[in-house]
């Protein structure tokens, strides 16, 4: 399994200033009455982080690098394979990116977005 990491990549993966991360926990709620209510985690993985990861002002070749990752069989695949990613804050865990995002700044200027959804496998 492959790590979106500098040495893997190519290219500097440190993302800009401002990734937003969204934690959606799986609960099962029992509304009981009298404003009561019963909750319950569902599954053995009940919370999954997802990080939106704004990469800005990335030369051709870093781009170039990044998509490559993400395309790659032995990175990606398109979203199709997880990779090893270490997030800001918590562990070291598998995430796909499905559809990246690219915006041509200027002449060899590029701002990339990557969406990175974790994933639970063996």
């Amino acid at each position: 399994m492959a790590t979106f990491d500098t040495s893997t990549v190519g290219a500097d993966v440190s993302p800009s200033f401002s990734p937003t991360l969204n934690i959606e926990n799986n609960l099962i709620k029992v509304d009981l009455g009298d404003g009561y209510q019963q909750r319950l985690t569902k599954g053995i993985n009940p919370s999954k982080r997802t990080w939106t990861l704004p990469f800005n002002s990335r030369t051709d070749t870093d781009t170039t690098n990044i998509l490559n990752f993400l395309a790659s069989a032995t990175g990606g695949n398109n979203g199709a394979k997880s990779f090893t990613w270490s997030p800001p804050y918590g562990a070291t865990g598998k995430w796909i990116c499905e559809n990246p995002t690219v915006n041509k700044v200027a002449y060899n200027i590029n701002d990339i977005q990557l969406v990175f959804i974790e994933v639970f496998e063996p």
